[in-house]
């Protein structure tokens, strides 16, 4: 990996637990959609965020969940809040999309794990595209889709784009999915065999969804996450 210096443009609330920084590097950056970063807190403590932005963006922007300033991802907010100028490494992460795949593909998201598939999201609009698209984000409430007004324009102005909001305690009037985001997608689909899948969440439900989509006649190779690396 690569160390680079960043200055903190921008941190702002997108909901009462989740923050969006925007670093701009001090030099050129190079990345594949879908890596991550690593956030130095000092020598010893350096921690993953991915990458919301697409590859053609000059800054880096991150979307991180932070629900209590003691925690894990709180205390790198606070980090960020704290200095003007901080040190990132990167690439890291073997998930990618590679932008010469054109192949149908799922992107599945669990809250913040939204901006993994931002990225890939992004990246493939700046590439001309006519395969489908399908993007799946769960979250809690509704409160939890931060950018679902801006997918949703995505979406009417991409006819290979379709894109639906998985909510899990939905309030009284919600008109979309219910449930978990990996059965939302199994509803879905009845045969993966044709697609590619990128997913990001709590590695619990990436395990789980691995096993269902392979029932389902995903190969295994076919389907990227970071969290392989740390699950049976």
């Amino acid at each position: 990996m690569k160390q680079v210096i960043c200055t903190v443009s921008r941190l702002e609330a997108l909901t009462p637990y989740v923050q969006r920084a925007i670093l701009i590097p001090a030099e050129p950056v190079e990345f594949l959609p879908g890596q991550y970063l690593m956030l130095h807190l000092s020598d010893d403590d350096k921690r993953p965020f991915s990458i919301a932005s697409a590859t053609s963006a000059a800054t880096l922007e991150l979307h991180i969940g932070a629900g209590r300033a003691d925690s894990y991802a709180g205390q790198a907010i606070d980090y960020l809040r704290d200095h003007q100028q901080v040190t990132v490494s990167l690439p890291g992460g073997e998930a990618y999309w590679h932008p010469e795949r054109h192949e149908p593909t799922i992107l599945m998201a669990g809250g913040t794990g939204f901006s993994y598939v931002n990225s890939i999201l992004m990246s493939m609009i700046d590439q001309p595209r006519r395969e489908p698209l399908v993007l799946y984000w769960g979250v809690r409430k509704e409160a939890d889709l931060y950018e679902w007004p801006r997918i949703e324009h995505l979406a009417a102005n991409h006819d290979w784009l379709t894109v639906h909001a998985v909510v899990e305690e939905p309030s009284a009037g919600w008109q979309g999915k219910i449930g978990k985001v990996h059965q939302a997608v199994l509803a879905d689909f009845a045969d993966m065999s044709g697609y590619d899948i990128y997913m990001a969440g709590r590695f619990e439900m990436v395990g789980i969804a691995r096993d269902a989509f392979i029932e389902r006649g995903m190969p295994r190779e076919r389907m990227f996450s970071d969290a392989f690396a740390f699950i049976e």
